[in-house]
């Protein structure tokens, strides 16, 4: 016998959008769209419904199944017909039965899978790497569940880490609390939680068991997101150190951590081994492990003198300044970032990333200071927009990065062009060919001259034949060559 809530009917009915594909195009049959139509017996609920073209009915007995009195059945029907409610899906049956107008059976799937279960034990059973697909997918929806709560401006009540619900397939669910018309960070944050946990399994496989295998007080909890932060920003990986900064934050809003879940559920998994070490040792011995396991002793914290700089500039929430020949960066109160050698020339940082010069060459470092790829390179770029760098090692062959310094592009080139909308231009030998901001060959090295792209179309020349391409890399028609010419004419 089934004791489920009978607001997870009620709900499932009343949006069944949410609950099933078969169900989706019928609606709640209402001639007067003003209420929600159903009705009540001594005996039973009737609900009754649409598709368009023909009136069905769904009934549900008043038996003992709900686990309550009719009364506060009835009553519970009458105030969740008038509240959104995400039902319990774990409850609810795989088979009902509706009668069309005529009174004839027909056999539904049921309104919601019963295979749900809380977001934790999906992390547990879903810790494998063979399970990475799965994990993204789990993101995925974690991204559209949060989109949909901010559009619709609804609260969950008392959401947490156990009512947020996947199914084998990574679909999420909230069970089981009225929704209300008054969005705050709260429920965000939980939904951001999740997806943290869901993104530190995937990079980090082993780190499932003690992540959940300690007490889930408000203090193990902000530690253990402090050692998350401490090994994104070891790995210079920028999503989640900017998600987590905002779950340890008291009053982050619902818009900038859904941007942060957004930013983490794009992001590659990536090993993270300093996590594997900073939880392990918190669980064996119990300490506190630093916010920020990269430390300089060689190089103690000291204040900067703006005032007694050569030049100021400022990017990114990071000041760069001069003092004679040498460069460096501080916080805007003055605390200056330690970096590994002294820095003959140094450029503003874009989005985490900055490009310095050594005695040894070129490298990126992260805000922290740490060289992201190391200073051995002879010319750099950073393109923080596209989140790439382009580099150019000791045999004079250029390469394209990620933000993390792994290499994308396969086949090196002589020469690259600066990054517009999206291509580059490379040449190799004597001929010139386009990367895309992913590091892959557009096409091969065949133009005997080539330009950067500009508003969707890019000069190119051929065998002594000087034409136009679109970004699929096609040749204009004669009247699309003619109106890009009467366009840079004017």
């Amino acid at each position: 016998m089934n004791r489920l809530p009978i607001e997870a009917y009620i709900e499932a009915i009343l949006t069944p959008s949410l609950c099933s594909p078969k169900l989706a195009r019928m609606s709640l049959l209402d001639s007067r769209h003003t209420m929600r139509s159903f009705g009540l017996t001594s005996e039973h609920i009737i609900f009754y419904l649409t598709d368009g073209t023909d009136q069905w009915t769904l009934t549900l007995p008043l038996g003992e199944s709900f686990g309550l009195p009719r009364e506060q059945i009835r009553a519970r029907v009458a105030q969740t017909s008038r509240t959104e409610f995400f039902a319990e899906s774990i409850y609810l049956p795989t088979a009902l039965t509706l009668f069309d107008s005529n009174g004839a059976p027909h056999t539904r799937e049921g309104l919601l899978q019963r295979a749900y279960i809380p977001a934790m034990e999906f992390l547990r059973t879903r810790c494998a790497p063979k399970h990475k697909l799965l994990l993204r997918s789990a993101l995925q929806n974690i991204v559209l569940t949060s989109a949909q709560m901010l559009l619709r401006n609804i609260k969950h009540g008392a959401l947490t880490r156990q009512r947020i619900l996947f199914n084998h397939n990574g679909e999420l669910f909230l069970s089981d609390f009225p929704l209300t018309a008054d969005s705050r960070g709260e429920d965000m944050a939980r939904l951001g939680e999740v997806a943290l946990a869901l993104f530190v399994v995937g990079c980090q496989p082993d780190v499932c068991r003690l992540l959940l295998s300690q007490s889930t007080s408000q203090e193990v909890g902000t530690r253990r997101l402090r050692q998350i932060l401490s090994a994104a920003e070891h790995h210079a990986i920028e999503p989640p150190a900017r998600l987590t900064k905002l779950l340890l934050q008291e009053r982050a809003t619902s818009e900038s951590l859904h941007r942060a879940i957004v930013a983490l559920a794009e992001e590659p998994f990536c090993p993270m081994p300093l996590l594997s070490r900073l939880l392990q040792s918190s669980e064996e011995e119990g300490v506190v492990v630093v916010e920020n396991p990269i430390q300089h002793e060689e190089e103690p914290i000291e204040r900067i003198d703006f005032s007694l700089c050569d030049e100021v500039f400022q990017s990114d929430n990071i000041v760069r300044y001069r003092k004679g020949a040498l460069w460096g960066y501080a916080h805007y109160d003055g605390e200056r970032i330690p970096t590994r050698a002294l820095l003959t020339a140094a450029y503003d940082f874009v989005e985490g990333r900055a490009v310095v010069r050594t005695q040894r060459g070129y490298g990126l470092i992260d805000t922290s200071g740490r060289m992201v790829m190391n200073d051995v390179w002879e010319d750099m770029a950073w393109y923080g927009d596209e989140n790439i760098a382009t580099a150019c090692d000791k045999s004079g062959n250029w390469h394209i990065f990620d933000r993390l310094g792994r290499q994308l592009s396969a086949v090196a080139a002589e020469w690259m062009g600066d990054i517009s909308e999206g291509f580059i231009v490379a040449r190799r030998g004597r001929k010139f060919g386009y990367y895309s901001a992913d590091g892959q060959r557009r096409t091969d090295f065949i133009y005997d001259e080539a330009f950067s792209f500009s508003e969707g179309t890019a000069l190119v020349e051929r065998n002594s034949i000087r034409y136009h391409i679109d970004t699929s890399f096609h040749r204009l028609s004669t009247q699309q060559e003619e109106r890009v010419k009467l366009k840079i004419e004017n």
